[in-house]
């Protein structure tokens, strides 16, 4: 199934996912995640609803 995500480089996604977001250490975080092969984990917290609310727990 392809989303919309997949057309991204990590980088570019993770860039996305900034916006609005002011704290450096979320920031910095996010984006080793978008350079980390390629957003894999990024996109597999986006993919897996029950993944990215225990994350938010």
């Amino acid at each position: 199934m392809m989303t919309a995500t997949d057309d991204m480089t990590g980088g570019e996604l993770a860039e996305s996912l900034l916006r609005d977001v002011g704290n450096e250490r979320m920031r910095a975080a996010t984006r080793l995640l978008g350079a980390h092969r390629n957003g894999f984990w990024l996109r597999r917290f986006l993919d897996d609803h029950e993944l990215a609310e225990a994350a938010t727990r």
